[in-house]
């Protein structure tokens, strides 16, 4: 036992001989211990912020996929005149997690399956027979909320266009408990 003891009584030794090196917080200045603070909460932000943004990347690029996806699986249903499938289709998309809405309209702008029962006035303006061959968003206000909707040309805007749109809270949410 004495052997043990006479061991942890050499080490402390040592530590005390070796105090050049061991900085302790007791042993900083104000000054130091300040800018020590602030170092770490700008670490803090900074790893946030990147972070943050990594995250709605990824969720945006989630969206894209999504509406892509609904686009492709719209294709056949529209060229076939299958309303019952794509509404079916469409149903699925909306009940998606952070999902406010899905439509799909065709190349005239007609809405040919909605989720809402009833199409919001917040969403009519954007309803044109615009033929984008490409994925596009942008932000609207649907029941005083935000949200982030993208929109996919169905088989390169020949017969009308998918659109899902995504609660802003929602990807806030997820962002933050992140």
């Amino acid at each position: 036992m004495s052997s043990v003891y006479d061991a942890l009584i050499k080490a402390g030794k040592k530590a005390e001989n070796s105090g050049a090196l061991a900085v302790s917080w007791q042993g900083l200045n104000l000054e130091w211990k300040i800018m020590l603070v602030v170092l770490g909460l700008l670490f803090i932000v900074i790893v946030h912020q990147l972070v943050a943004r990594v995250l709605r990347a990824e969720m945006d690029e989630s969206a894209v996929l999504m509406t892509t996806n609904l686009s492709d699986a719209a294709a056949g249903y529209i060229a076939s005149n299958d309303a019952l499938r794509l509404k079916t289709t469409v149903t699925k998309y909306s009940r998606l997690s952070r999902v406010a809405y899905v439509f799909v309209q065709d190349r005239d702008g007609k809405i040919i399956a909605s989720s809402l029962a009833d199409f919001a006035a917040e969403l009519r303006p954007a309803v044109s027979s615009n033929q984008d061959l490409q994925v596009s968003r942008r932000e609207i206000t649907m029941e005083g909320k935000p949200v982030h909707e993208t929109r996919a040309p169905i088989l390169d805007g020949q017969l009308g266009s998918a659109h899902i749109g995504i609660w802003a809270s929602a990807v806030e949410g997820d962002i933050q408990k992140a």
